[in-house]
């Protein structure tokens, strides 16, 4: 009795480990999986393109990244916008070219100029909103939908519209931390319902 119970115990963990295995391949197939999606993303907006900064409002980020890089802060006033007496940024939103300088300088190390850089930086950001999408995703249905939402959002022209290499716009940036906020809110209020179904069972 006493061998029976042993090859039972072993046999029980054998399975309990395999299916550990088979939950971590399955995982690291998603991950997989996804990174191609994000590559896929990536190559759509920068290879088709022109490799260089496009349009009047790519230059106005442009000016407002150069004056960070160079002296640590954004101009009180852009003199390249409403001539002559120029534009005040001191109402402005300036999170995109402050995140543009300073992960350049983090890029440096590399030798690319800012103009390179921020030509690359738009098709980088516009295939990374893919990943929170894919966890919002998730937790609203399952991960196949999450990963063809994700694929769906990368390929769709009015995605790439906005984020291509050379359009140096918010949209990129915006849909990252939109799609994060939307997590968070989702995750926080399933473990707040969560938690309240619990108190009432123990009750």
């Amino acid at each position: 009795m006493g061998n029976h119970d042993e090859i039972y115990f072993l046999n029980e963990n054998m399975n309990l480990r395999y299916l550990s295995d088979l939950h971590s391949l399955k995982r690291k197939h998603l991950f997989i999986l996804l990174a191609a999606i994000v590559i896929i993303g990536f190559a759509l907006r920068y290879l088709p393109f022109l490799h260089k900064l496009s349009i009047g409002d790519t230059y106005y980020q442009y000016s407002i990244t150069q004056s960070i890089v160079e002296n640590g802060h954004a101009p009180e006033r852009l003199t390249l916008s409403r001539y002559p007496e120029g534009k005040s940024l001191l109402h402005d939103p300036l999170l995109l070219p402050y995140f543009i300088a300073y992960t350049f300088k983090l890029s440096q190390p590399l030798g690319i100029s800012l103009s390179d850089y921020m030509v690359i930086i738009p098709a980088i950001l516009g295939a990374a909103a893919a990943i929170p999408l894919y966890f919002l995703t998730e937790q609203l249905f399952d991960k196949r939908t999450a990963l063809l939402s994700s694929f769906i959002y990368v390929i769709i022209p009015a995605s790439i519209n906005r984020t291509f290499a050379g359009f140096v716009e918010k949209e990129g940036i915006a849909s990252i931390l939109f799609f994060t906020w939307l997590y968070l809110f989702v995750r926080s209020s399933k473990e707040l319902s969560t938690g309240r179904s619990e108190e009432h069972t123990s009750e």
